[in-house]
Formats: C-alpha cells, sequence, structure tokens
C-alpha cells in the first residue's frame, strides 16, 4: 500500500515584483501549494470562500498596498490568515499585529522556516 503524501495547504501570494514573485514562488512551493498574483485586485478576483489557508501579500504595491488588500481580506474571509511581507520597515506593523489585522510579519528575503512558522504556525 502505497503511502499518501500530506495534503500541503493552499496560499495566495501576492507580490507585484516579477523577480520576487518567482523567488517567493520557488521558495515556498516544497511546503504549500502557491498560487501567485500580481497585485491586490489579482488576488480579491482569486479569493473565494475556503480556497486558501493564508494570504501573504508584499506591502507596497502600486494600485492597492498590501495592508488595503489585507482589510478586505479579513472582511471577506475572517478565518483566512493574514501575512504581511517586505523588504523595508513598516511603520506601524506592531499596531497592525496587535489589531489582527496582520497576523504575521515576514521580513524580505524570508527562509522557508520563517514562512512556515507565519503560514502555518501549527506546523512549527
Amino acid at each position: 500500500m502505497a503511502l499518501s503524501s500530506p495534503r500541503r495547504l493552499p496560499i495566495l501570494l501576492v507580490e507585484d515584483y516579477p523577480l520576487a514573485r518567482s523567488a517567493s514562488v520557488r521558495a515556498l512551493r516544497g511546503a504549500f501549494d502557491v498560487t501567485a498574483v500580481a497585485s491586490g485586485e489579482d488576488a480579491l478576483a482569486h479569493l473565494h470562500p475556503g480556497a486558501f489557508h493564508a494570504v501573504l501579500t508584499d506591502f507596497q504595491m502600486p494600485a492597492m498596498t498590501g495592508i488595503e488588500l489585507l482589510e478586505i481580506v479579513r472582511l471577506r474571509d475572517p478565518h483566512l490568515r493574514r501575512v504581511l511581507m517586505s523588504a523595508a520597515p513598516v511603520i506601524g506593523i506592531d499596531g497592525y499585529l496587535a489589531i489582527g489585522l496582520v497576523q504575521a510579519f515576514l521580513a524580505k528575503p524570508f527562509a522557508l522556516r520563517a514562512a512556515r512558522a507565519a503560514l502555518d504556525p501549527r506546523a512549527g
């Protein structure tokens, strides 16, 4: 009897910069089932109840910031895990974490171990 591999959690990755998006997908795909999009608008088009375990979004993006996206995500699906990432410091991150808008923060570039802890804290 063949053993089945455990189901990888589906995550939605939102990153506007193509090289960072492809690097993030490569870093995450061994541990997660990654759907990657280039904008907050694209992310909202992909969000359907139960489709994802978590959303991992860049903070600084053109039309919609990661915080603006996560505010909408929290209203649409409050049980979806919300993780913000940024290569630069995010002013107010402690407040976003304190009120639960952001449930974890990843500094870019991130290690897979840090991403796993942020995206699925039960796995740690």
